[in-house]
């Protein structure tokens, strides 16, 4: 070892040359798979744009239906909400109009985007803080390996496009970073340069998602106001003008992008959705906040890696601002980006759908500042190297270290790049660009996969002389029709009509519409057909007798309206009390299958104030073919809700019970029922759901062993 650390020593180009080329072969091999990844993100978005297969809810239609409105001439905001924020639509319409409008347009903008702005932001933010472009595009590189063999989400859509919806942090990291002292005199008054550009960034990031801004704007408040203690008034006044500049820059472009509505939106999302969301999203079959999913998630080795990486990240960040090897610029920028993330997943898991997935935010800045720190370091310990005396003893060692970092990175790149030009090779390049100059021009129906051709012709045959069509999720039956969904406030998606009020407007305007068509998907493939049957019951309800099914494929049922309209005129009867407090018993099926119209009367309240959105109440099914629990608003008093029952089984059984965090009190009154009389045709909305157990979202279901069920599938 001695032997060869001499050697190493007299290696004629010194360790000054040596680590220079050794860098720039790492900074060269890393460019080599960026640029590789450039183009593996051009076909990875062509395979997933051409011959279109997507997934028929969530996914591309929650971006492709507003896309739609937009270029309708639509207004967000005014015509039209958008769930996951204003600006995401807005900021892909551009591509979206430039690609041909169409479905494929759509998709390639959706994958192309999310790669597009990861490597902006990231090269960014580390050219902020290592300000040299050599040791820069090192770190972007390095970020673009990582991200992309270890996949967390934040390249490519899912989530709810939350790559995209993250961005902004990256970007709100990198003007901390810098060191902005300029200060603008407007009559007198001084104006903070930085904490202008900040404020403005916060407002691109609530526009951009409006629980990740005003995350973002929260842990840049506290990570301040604890750091700047000292200089408390200073602080005060810098974060006022920072808030103010965010404010009114959201205010100015909200007022913009909505065409004069600008507070539609932030009700939207902050009332309408924060007061429904918890009781909506926040139940079965979705994972929610309870003591038996807290253990579950947060033990996730995904969650495992956040636990790991953020702590040894801040621990980093503190004891090198104690070593004084960084500023407080980046102490301050990375705890603030660390915060952002911890409270983005806090709001997430309370709010409703609990996942560790929604800690992805978070995961992105830990592994963000740890490249940051990693290659500041590496610069450190290079210069240490060059200026050290020839005699040290530590500088042969360290270079070696370095060097073999260096190099190992170099080899990582360059074999991970050669898989990726293998796998491009492999792919008709010249065929599949070709594909896609016709697909601008095409109409739906024409890049869509054989598969999903074979969807549309299967109701456009009935529908396609008709514009009056209702799809609980609009999707390509109404975009190649050249048609949007009829709702008044422009809901595509019956689950987005959130909030007593949108959700009882939603069902008035079908109930006075009368659409001639309805469309609704299949629980064998979208496994929340009954918890949407349970939270919008009176559009089911008004399927079931109102209308009579005509078609199905192997994703949707389609419905045509009856000539007569009817109602359930049977009286309602009080079901029997339970064995268990707050229980009721209803009549087994006999020899048909049933529907029971159930009603509940009830008092729900949490154990301790302010935990109104932790508790959550249900009532349990039992020998129902309806396996989902039913969910009770909190705010409510009354619920109505379908229970199913198949021929052949036992009475029905209603217990309540309380979950969540933090539990509560469920006082059922009294619980009601009717049976509907419905059509024999409409009986396959029931079977499906019985006869089909999901086994994962859109991997289809296996059959129940249930002898009902032969028959049912003998049918077709």
């Amino acid at each position: 070892m001695i032997s060869l650390l001499s050697r190493v020593r007299r290696f004629r180009l010194g360790w000054r040359r040596t680590l220079e080329v050794a860098l720039w072969a790492a900074i060269a091999a890393g460019l080599f798979y960026v640029a590789l990844f450039a183009v593996t993100a051009v076909f990875t978005a062509l395979h997933h744009s051409l011959h279109f297969d997507g997934y028929a809810a969530d996914g591309p239609f929650q971006l492709y239906n507003p896309l739609r409105r937009l270029d309708a001439g639509q207004f967000l905001g005014r015509d039209f909400q958008f769930f996951h924020g204003l600006g995401v639509p807005l900021l892909h319409f551009p591509f979206f109009k430039l690609f041909g409008s169409n479905i494929f347009a759509s998709e390639f903008t959706r994958w192309m985007l999310g790669a597009g702005l990861f490597v902006v932001t990231a090269l960014t933010f580390f050219h902020a803080g290592l300000r040299k472009w050599r040791y820069s595009l090192l770190a972007t590189s390095l970020a673009v390996v990582v991200f992309t063999l270890i996949d967390f989400s934040v390249i490519y859509p899912s989530n709810s496009l939350v790559g995209i919806r993250s961005a902004t942090a990256l970007v709100f990291g990198a003007v901390m970073l810098l060191p902005i002292k300029r200060v603008w005199v407007i009559k007198g008054i001084k104006v903070p340069a930085k904490q202008v550009i900040l404020g403005l960034l916060a407002a691109v990031a609530i526009l951009l998602g409006t629980e990740q801004g005003l995350a973002l704007g929260l842990a840049y408040g506290l990570v301040m106001l604890g750091l700047g203690i000292q200089h408390i008034k200073r602080t005060v006044i810098a974060l006022a003008w920072f808030g103010l500049s965010a404010g009114l820059g959201w205010l100015v472009a909200s007022t913009i992008f909505t065409a004069g509505h600008p507070l539609a939106p932030i009700i939207y999302s902050l009332f309408e959705v924060g007061k429904d969301q918890s009781w909506y999203f926040g139940t079965p079959p979705n994972p929610y906040l309870s003591w038996s999913t807290l253990s579950h998630h947060l033990l996730h080795p995904f969650m495992i890696k956040v636990y790991l990486y953020g702590s040894v990240v801040v621990l980093s960040l503190v004891l090198l601002r104690r070593l004084r090897l960084i500023d407080l610029r980046l102490l301050a920028a990375g705890l603030v980006m660390v915060v952002y993330g911890v409270i983005a997943f806090a709001v997430s898991a309370i709010g409703g759908y609990f996942s560790a997935g929604q800690a992805v935010p978070l995961m992105r800045m830990v592994v963000m500042l740890w490249i940051l720190l990693s290659v500041l370091l590496l610069e450190r310990v290079i210069v240490w190297i060059q200026q050290a005396p020839r005699t040290s003893r530590r500088r042969p060692a360290l270079g070696l270290l370095v060097f073999l970092l260096l190099t190992g990175f170099t080899w990582i790149s360059i074999s991970s790049g050669l898989r990726a030009m293998a796998a491009l090779q492999a792919k008709p390049l010249v065929q599949t660009l070709k594909e896609a100059n016709g697909a601008r021009k095409s109409d739906d129906r024409g890049v869509v996969s054989a598969y999903y051709g074979h969807r549309i012709d299967s109701f456009a045959k009935y529908t396609q002389a008709s514009r009056s069509v209702w799809s609980t999720y609009a999707g390509l039956y109404e975009s190649q029709a050249g048609i949007l969904h009829p709702s008044k406030d422009g809901h595509d998606y019956i689950i987005h009509a959130l909030g007593k009020e949108r959700r009882g407007q939603y069902e008035r305007e079908f109930l006075e519409t009368r659409p001639e068509f309805a469309i609704t998907m299949r629980q064998s493939y979208f496994p929340y057909e009954e918890w949407l049957w349970q939270h919008h019951w009176t559009v089911y309800r008004h399927l079931l007798m109102n209308y009579h099914m005509i078609a199905r494929n192997d994703s949707h049922f389609l419905w045509q309206r009856n000539e007569t309209v009817k109602d359930n005129d049977q009286e309602w009867q009080r079901a029997p009390a339970g064995k268990t407090p707050g229980s009721a018993v209803l009549p087994a099926p006999g020899d048909a299958n049933v529907v029971y119209e159930v009603k509940v009367d009830y008092e729900a309240k949490p154990t301790l104030p302010l935990t109104t959105n932790l508790p959550r109440y249900f009532l349990q099914p039992e020998n129902a073919s309806t396996k989902t629990a039913v969910a009770l608003a909190p705010y409510l008093t009354t619920w109505q809700f379908p229970l199913t029952s198949i021929r052949g089984t036992l009475p029905l059984t209603l217990t309540p019970r309380v979950d969540g965090l933090f539990l509560g009190e469920l006082k059922v009154k009294q619980i009601s029922y009717r049976p509907i009389a419905i059509d024999p045709l409409n009986e396959d909305l029931i079977m499906d759901a019985h006869c089909f157990e999901w086994t994962g979202i859109g991997a289809g279901g296996r059959w129940s062993k249930s002898p009902v069920c032969t028959e049912y599938f003998a049918k077709y």
